[in-house]
């Protein structure tokens, strides 16, 4: 499987904004689901706007969104950057109430040639049955936030797991520990997967010192709400890799990544990847937690600096200038922008 380490090697190596959307571009013909492949390809109007927000940078609006955190590079990072702001205040609320945070990881067994489905779906069978026991709930917790995350690898396969941000009254948090791997081993056996790893099946960071070992992973103000909400940032390791590098190589052509997407897609579709308890926005005294779709779809406000024709934009869009345009306009300014859609028109005619 060398082939495929060094086809993912080259990942990340363009610009952020201009991988996401040429990855996008990609989906437009070769994504299996309904909405993504309209996503930012279609327009809602007339007219598509480009805007200016502080501190956010250009962005295009009036298009139709898909509003898929699994499978969307553009709508996904939006989203899960949003979920985790909402995360993060939420959980310095929390400590402002006398509250305390703890950590949790939990993972299951795996090899090559397993489905994700059936993984991920035993893992959420044996996350259901860990709550439903009399020992998690006699724990007192308040509530929780729970992400799932998904990895790939060439030697061991699909590797679902889950990170849940606990919320503890003071600090009975540290209860949990006692007996939390066997009865993690024993709901995900009783789940119909293989036995896990007593060491590692189930991890437990307690309290702030504990957590900073997650929250250092990422330089530049990475929080517990980016640590739980924004795998799209994390980098893959040597042996396993995030789905935003098996969609790379996708779009480079790599046969098993295009078979491996697929499989992906397919098996997320539908699920809720970022999810709070409930009763969680009355506890925290907070409005009620938006969907996927809504978040996407939240005003950023910002100055407008350039309208276009919905045809100029799809013609943009299809020829993979959509981001470079945003990208022109953030380096040069909004005469530029429009310089270079004008100069892209006289050439297409």
């Amino acid at each position: 499987m060398e082939s495929v380490a060094n086809s993912l090697a080259t990942a990340g190596q363009r610009g952020r904004r201009q991988e996401r959307w040429e990855r996008l571009r990609w989906l437009w013909d070769h994504s299996t689901l309904k909405r993504v492949p309209r996503c930012r390809l279609h327009a809602t109007g007339t007219m598509v706007t480009a805007w200016v927000a502080s501190g956010k940078g250009a962005y295009w609006s009036g298009l139709q969104t898909c509003g898929s955190v699994w499978a969307c590079p553009v709508c996904g990072p939006i989203i899960r950057q949003r979920r985790s702001e909402l995360i993060e205040a939420g959980a310095g609320r929390w400590e402002e109430l006398g509250g305390s945070l703890a950590f949790l990881t939990l993972t299951v067994r795996h090899h090559q040639g397993e489905g994700l489905r059936g993984l991920y779906e035993g893992m959420q069978g044996a996350w259901g049955r860990l709550q439903q026991s009399r020992w998690w709930r006699d724990l007192g917790w308040a509530g929780y936030w729970r992400a799932v995350d998904v990895t790939w690898g060439a030697e061991n396969g699909w590797h679902p797991h889950l990170h849940v941000l606990l919320l503890a009254n003071g600090n009975s948090a540290g209860g949990l520990g006692a007996g939390l791997s066997e009865r993690w081993r024993s709901a995900v056996v009783r789940a119909g997967l293989a036995p896990t790893s007593l060491e590692r099946g189930a991890v437990l960071a307690v309290g702030r010192p504990a957590l900073g070992g997650y929250l250092a992973k990422v330089d530049g103000g990475w929080g517990i709400g980016a640590e739980l909400a924004r795998s799209d940032v994390k980098a893959g390791r040597a042996d396993r890799f995030t789905p935003w590098d098996v969609l790379g190589s996708a779009c480079d052509g790599e046969v098993w990544a295009v078979r491996t997407w697929a499989e992906y897609e397919a098996a997320t579709f539908g699920r809720r990847c970022i999810e709070s308890s409930r009763g969680l926005g009355v506890l925290l005294d907070v409005e009620d937690e938006p969907t996927d779709e809504e978040l996407v779809e939240q005003d950023q406000g910002g100055e407008l600096v350039l309208s276009v024709h919905r045809r100029v934009y799809r013609a943009l869009a299809k020829s993979g200038y959509a981001a470079t345009v945003l990208d022109v306009i953030e380096r040069d300014g909004p005469r530029a922008g429009e310089a270079f859609v004008d100069a892209f028109q006289a050439v297409k005619r």
